[in-house]
């Protein structure tokens, strides 16, 4: 499916192409750490790639760029390599890739059939654009909002408060918008700290960074790629949620779940070995 908001862009089944950005890039991640020939991992990557590009989605690409450099980070911090990622089939599938799809962008481009240079400029602009201008001044508009009572800077301005809490600063940019029911600004990360307050906020960061250090050692001792798939879909999620909100949708409270479940797990089969 495709929507013109404000360019023609691929969404998939869902409405919205941010959605459907951020499932192309944990698709990307599961074909890279899961298939292993070479051709059918080329394949289901183009499958997936092209109609991801066509999202044109700021937050999926800022998850995916994120991700892969605190991978980078911790591989070179701990000395450690991920076979899942760093292999021979990995690289021949990249370099098969690259003989495919930048030929194939570059004809499209110079046919004039898709300015990918003009596309990419539509989507950072600021100053004609009033949602760029929104997402990039949101954590401004909350650290104003937060300062202005002792109360709501610890606590938050409760649920679905966050959009009111800034109402009138959306307004001197989108005149045309009216706060006239309680809603949520489209960030999980301005979101959260404006409803639960800083308290709050740090609360939910600390229990990310716990949840995400835990997964990487047990995938560093187990070596097994679920470990790592679920911590890149957190990873990748938290990264894309600066920019947009997905913490509303069931499927990111599934794989918040598959971690505890995976982390449990562990502990139980290290219980078992003990006890025997």
């Amino acid at each position: 499916n495709f929507i013109y908001f404000p360019i023609l862009r691929t969404n998939g089944f869902h409405w919205d192409p941010a959605y459907f950005g951020l499932w192309g890039v944990l698709g990307l991640f599961f074909t890279i750490l899961k298939t292993d020939n070479v051709y059918k991992k080329s394949l289901f990557i183009v499958i997936i790639f092209i109609p991801w590009v066509f999202t044109f989605s700021r937050s999926a690409v800022f998850g995916l760029l994120s991700t892969s450099l605190i991978l980078i980070f911790i591989m070179f911090k701990t000395k450690k390599t991920m076979p899942q990622i760093l292999n021979l089939i990995n690289v021949k599938s990249v370099i098969l890739l690259s003989l495919i799809i930048i030929p194939l962008m570059f004809f499209v481009s110079v046919s004039g059939k898709i300015s990918f240079v003009e596309i990419l400029k539509s989507r950072v602009q600021v100053e004609d654009d009033v949602h760029t201008q929104k997402h990039l001044q949101y954590p401004v508009m909350a650290t104003k909002a937060l300062l202005t009572n002792p109360l709501h800077f610890f606590l938050g301005y409760g649920n679905r408060n966050s959009g009111r809490a800034v109402a009138d600063d959306i307004i001197a940019i989108q005149d045309d918008f009216h706060a006239d029911r309680p809603f949520d600004v489209e960030s999980d990360l301005v979101r959260i700290l404006l409803n639960r307050g800083v308290l709050g906020f740090s609360t939910y960061l600390i229990f990310i960074a716990v949840i995400l250090f835990e997964l990487i050692k047990a995938y560093f001792r187990n070596k097994d790629w679920l470990y790592l798939f679920v911590f890149i879909v957190i990873c990748s999620t938290f990264f894309a949620g600066f920019f947009y909100a997905y913490n509303d949708s069931v499927w990111v409270w599934m794989f918040w779940i598959m971690a505890i479940f995976l982390l449990n797990k562990e502990d139980i089969n290290s219980l078992t070995t003990i006890t025997k």
